[in-house]
Formats: C-alpha cells, structure tokens, sequence
C-alpha cells in the first residue's frame, strides 16, 4: 500500500484503486475525502451542466444529507481527539460521471476505515457510505 494518496487523482471520474496515508489519521483522511466530495457535489449541482434533473436532485440530496452525518462524525471524533484538519487544498470541480466519482469515494472509505478501532465510529463511518450508496442508487436508476 502506497504511504501518499493524491485527493485529485482518487476524486477522478474513473475507478481506480486508492491509497491510505500512514501519516494522517483514518477519520481525519475520511473527513477530509467527505467533506471534498460535499463541495464538489455541491459546486456539481449548481453548475448542473448536463441540464438533468434526476443528477441534480441526487447531488443536492446528497449534499444536503451527508452534511448531517459528516457533522456528526467529526464532532464525535474531535471529543476523544481534540481537533481534526479539515483543510482541503484542491480545488471543487464538476463532477463529470458521478457514478464513479462516488464509488471512488466509496472504495476510500472502505480502505481507511479499517485503522479506526472504536465502534461508534466505525458505526458513523456506516453511515456516511449508506448515503454515498444511496447517491449511487438515484444516479444510475432514477430518471426524470
């Protein structure tokens, strides 16, 4: 496994395998992947290039929905360890095949996940990749 992982290349548009880093937290690797997917569904939905509602409606429901989980899971992991960076040096972009972009995000996850040993958060962390899951679900089958 690779010691660096390039937030750009993972947050791509086509799958490909991820890396951890060794140097930064799993829930602070998993905040900050979550917190990039956010804006950039965000900035996704506003630009709404395609013109499709059934994209825009998923991008504007995931971002409205993962900010709930999100919040929660840094808060409760900022009480056992003080503080968490958040700081997200790439800039938001469009997302241009969101169905990968979100497995990609989804795939992260899963490969961090494993170095955090307390429950609540691996129960959190469940959480944030329901609601990627279900993003996934609204872009591939629903269609207005």
């Amino acid at each position: 496994m690779s010691d660096k992982i390039n937030l750009v290349d993972f947050f791509g548009n086509e799958p490909k395998s991820v890396a951890v880093k060794k140097d930064i937290p799993p829930c602070q690797q998993i905040a900050q992947a979550v917190f990039k997917a956010q804006m950039d569904t965000k900035f996704t939905h506003l630009c709404n290039r395609d013109k499709t509602l059934a994209r825009h409606k998923a991008m504007e429901i995931f971002y409205d929905e993962i900010g709930d989980e999100l919040d929660e899971f840094v808060e409760c992991y900022a009480a056992g360890y003080d503080e968490i960076d958040l700081c997200i040096k790439e800039p938001c972009k469009v997302i241009d095949t969101p169905v990968a972009y979100f497995q990609n995000l989804y795939d992260f996850i899963e490969s961090v996940r494993g170095g955090m040993s307390e429950q609540f958060l691996q129960s959190l962390c469940d959480n944030i990749q329901t609601e990627i899951k279900h993003c996934i679900y609204r872009l591939k089958y629903i269609r207005t």
